[in-house]
């Protein structure tokens, strides 16, 4: 279960640092989505955060986040530890968790497809 549940943490926070990048930004925290940037994102994370997000350079930053394939990837990860969980959950008889931590993966699945 503590695979499970390990999985499922690392999950969460990769979600919540997607949902939270605008904030994050605002205060120069550096995220999952910093970390993921190569040097010329973080370039340009630093400049629209000078900006105080700015809706052009906000825009031009989600853009470029979007090009690089950095939201994707990070959901797609989110997506795998989700997997674990579950797998985690299952092998320790614990099918109801085991079920929703599926209905989690399924429901970004279905938001990544959008």
């Amino acid at each position: 279960l503590t695979a499970a549940v390990e999985h499922f943490s690392i999950a969460w926070r990769l979600l919540d640092d997607l949902q939270d990048t605008y904030d994050d930004l605002l205060v120069d925290h550096h995220s999952a989505v910093w970390w993921a940037c190569d040097d010329a994102l973080r370039s340009a994370w630093a400049a629209c955060h000078k900006l105080q997000a700015e809706p052009g350079a906000w825009a031009e930053l989600l853009a470029a986040l979007d090009s690089a394939g950095i939201v994707s990837a990070l959901l797609h990860q989110t997506r795998e530890h989700l997997a674990l969980a579950r797998d985690a959950a299952a092998a320790a008889a614990c099918l109801g968790l085991a079920a929703d931590l599926s209905a989690m993966q399924a429901g970004l699945s279905e938001y990544a497809r959008r």
